[in-house]
């Protein structure tokens, strides 16, 4: 096998498994989801609040919780990302290290 045939493979790999986990860890509806924060900004729980959620887990560290929406849920997730929310994801991998 050439050295470029191996790089192609290599990067069909990562590749591959970039999207498993992409599509393992992507919030199914606006139900519950996981909130991470940028490091230094505001408290995962603060962008929740502003984002009209209820705070379901958290855990020692400011920048994660798993979250729901209040009411509505409708738009929840777009709301996150509106104020300050880094990543959404599906919280089951998530709440298994809070």
């Amino acid at each position: 096998m050439t050295g470029r045939c191996a790089a192609l493979c290599l990067l069909y790999v990562v590749l591959v498994l970039a999207a498993v986990t992409g599509v393992s860890l992507a919030p199914v509806s606006d139900a519950r989801v996981a909130v991470i924060t940028w490091p230094g900004t505001r408290h995962a729980a603060e962008v929740v609040a502003a984002a009209g959620g209820r705070l379901v887990l958290s855990g020692s560290g400011a920048g994660v919780v798993v979250a729901g929406p209040d009411a509505s849920g409708d738009g929840f997730i777009t709301r996150l990302y509106r104020n300050g929310a880094l990543l959404v994801l599906a919280p089951g991998p998530v709440e298994a290290c809070l």
